[in-house]
């Protein structure tokens, strides 16, 4: 009796699973909008050899020229580096040390 009642509500409830995502399957997409003309506005082709002139912003990015020299100078200097750069410390290997 009560493996009757465990099977009729698995069933039952496989049953809604299933019906569900059917109803969810049949919704209509709208994750994305619909393209809709407005009004009074038409699009038209151009005739076939005639150019059409597209104003665009410039894409070249201008920088400002590097003008810290004393950094430069500072972090290329080899022989300063090597003079106020740490010494490696020896690491320990997982077969040293204790255990």
């Amino acid at each position: 009796m009560k493996g009757r009642l465990i099977i009729g509500l698995l069933g039952g409830s496989g049953f809604l699973m299933l019906l569900g995502g059917l109803a969810a399957g049949c919704t209509p997409d709208t994750s994305a909008p619909v393209l809709q003309q407005r009004p009074g506005t038409t699009l038209t082709a151009a005739p076939a050899g005639t150019a059409v002139a597209v104003n665009l912003p410039p894409t070249q990015v201008w920088l400002e020229p590097f003008t810290d020299q004393a950094c430069l100078d500072c972090h290329t200097n080899q022989a300063q580096l090597i003079e106020l750069a740490k010494p490696d410390e020896p690491k320990e290997s997982l077969s040293e040390g204790p255990g």
